[in-house]
Formats: C-alpha cells, structure tokens, sequence
C-alpha cells in the first residue's frame, strides 16, 4: 500500500472514530404510569314462576301461592352492592293481579329498591340470591294466565 491510498483510508477511519463518539451528553426524563380497575357487576336471572293456581270455593277467588327464583350477581371486587326489583304489573284477563317479593323465605322482608334493596358485599366470584315470591289471597280474578317482567337494579 503506498502513501496516497493508506493516508486517505486512515483519515476516514480516524473520521468514523471521532464521528461515532461525538455525543456531547445525556439527557433523560420520566413518566407516571397509572391504572384504575372500575367497579362492575352484572346480574342474571331466572324466572319466577307460580303454579296453576286453584280457586278456594266455586267463585273465582284463590288461596294464594308461593315460589321462590334466583338471581346471580357477579362483581369485580369486594364492594357495597345495592339490589333492587322493580316489579311489573301483572294482570289476568285483564285485571291486576298482585303479587310480592321477598329477600327471606318468611315473607317479612319486601324486596324493593331504596331501603327495601337487599345490600351485599360484591365479591371476585359469583353470589347468588333466592327470590321468595308470593301471590296472595285474591277474590274476583277470570281463569286465565299472565305474564310480566321485574327489572333487577345493580347500584354500587
């Protein structure tokens, strides 16, 4: 290799070398990283069905009926959960037929919204609640069938 050719290769090597550390400093910074698990909960229900209801006596009044459904809730976290039923209307040939929900198998604890929800602690898992239905004593009703809904309310 003579003097013309090494020179140039060793003034661009010597090039790449300073080049590549000609970084004058550092610089950094941060950031925050955050995350919020939201509270949710979903509910299902079954049906709540009375059996065929027999009257008391030759006119159309019945002695009333029991029965009972349930209701799965399923939250996220560990958490106050409100459970609330709004029931329909429920008429039979065209007559209103009154019926009640109970959150105890005793029928003392209507089971409503507000302060007649029933309050439970969410829980990672599922919990399920027995709905204790009853259809009182009723003169004056048609034969005949009816159906309606109850809405079921998650408040937490």
């Amino acid at each position: 290799m003579n003097l013309k050719t090494y020179v140039p290769a060793l003034l661009g090597a010597l090039a790449l070398t300073v080049g590549g550390s000609a970084m004058a400093g550092t610089s950094s910074t941060s950031f925050g990283v955050s995350a919020t698990v939201g509270q949710a909960c979903a509910a299902t229900a079954n049906p709540l069905t009375f059996a065929a209801v027999g009257t008391t006596s030759s006119t159309s009044g019945f002695a009333g009926e029991a029965s009972t459904s349930t209701i799965a809730v399923q939250c996220n976290a560990a958490f106050p959960v409100s459970v609330g039923l709004t029931p329909g209307a429920l008429t039979i040939g065209g007559l209103p037929v009154t019926y009640n929900l109970y959150q105890d198998s005793a029928h003392t604890l209507p089971w409503g919204t507000g302060s007649s929800a029933e309050s439970i602690t969410g829980t990672d898992g599922t919990q399920i609640l027995t709905v204790y239905g009853e259809l009182p004593a009723q003169a004056d009703l048609p034969a005949g069938s009816g159906s309606t809904t109850t809405n079921v309310s998650l408040s937490f």
